[in-house]
């Protein structure tokens, strides 16, 4: 029996060794200098860039009709012409050319300030429908503005 466990002793010291070795794991290393290296410039040259290609717009697409800029005179304590009608997009200027102060006023759409003798307003009209103006220092002084 003592021979048993003699066998079984060495067998397993030799069982543990076998198992205790391990697969030897390098130590890492610095990276490579060739990689920490900065690259060279490349040149441009024709046959690395191509160039950009221009849009292509078929002869039948509708060019965006271009707004009209229209002209109110603000004169004699009235505006000329007083009825406009125009077009969604249209821009309207008032140039006052008159000897006392006015305003340009479309209660909820748009307000000028005081307005003096060569001080200009404008307002883009990009909804369509009908706005009536006045000036609020002169209420009796009104216009239309209607838009289609």
């Amino acid at each position: 029996m003592f021979k048993f466990f003699t066998i079984l002793f060495v067998g397993l010291v030799l069982l543990g060794n076998g198992c205790a070795k391990q697969a030897k794991v390098s130590e890492p290393t610095a990276p490579s200098t060739a990689i920490n290296q900065p690259m060279a410039p490349v040149e441009k040259t024709e046959t690395n860039f191509l160039p950009k290609p221009k849009p292509v717009i078929p002869a039948d697409t509708p060019k965006a009709p271009t707004a009209t800029v229209y002209t109110v005179k603000v004169s004699n304590f009235s505006f000329s012409p007083a009825k406009l009608t125009i077009n969604k997009g249209d821009k309207v200027i008032w140039q006052h050319d008159d000897a006392v102060a006015h305003t340009i006023v479309s209660v909820g759409n748009f307000s000028s300030p005081v307005l003096s003798r060569g001080d200009k307003f404008d307002f883009v009209f990009n909804q369509a429908g009908e706005f009536n103006y006045y000036c609020s220092i002169h209420p009796s002084m009104t216009g239309k503005i209607i838009v289609k």
